[in-house]
């Protein structure tokens, strides 16, 4: 069984957000980053499944290539079998 969650880098809670001047989006050079918390949850439950029923869990985030902060890495040694 593959097991897919999506889940997204969020800006945590407690930074400051600043407009890049020379673009239309925030500066994220200074920024720390989590997984969105509805997203934490959905892949806590992914591995939990995954542990009853066996199996791969497939880990999606749109927009990064790879994980940019060690939040998303520290979830990604959980167990999910690879992510994209």
């Amino acid at each position: 069984m593959k097991i897919v969650v999506s889940i997204k880098q969020v800006p945590a809670r407690d930074s400051l957000l600043r407009l890049d001047p020379e673009t239309t989006w925030i500066q994220d050079s200074d920024l720390s980053f989590e997984i969105n918390e509805p997203d934490a949850y959905a892949l806590e439950e992914g591995l939990q499944l995954k542990e009853k029923h066996g199996g791969e869990v497939v880990v999606l985030w749109p927009g990064l290539h790879e994980p940019r902060r060690p939040s998303v890495k520290h979830w990604l040694k959980g167990g999910p079998g690879h992510s994209c």
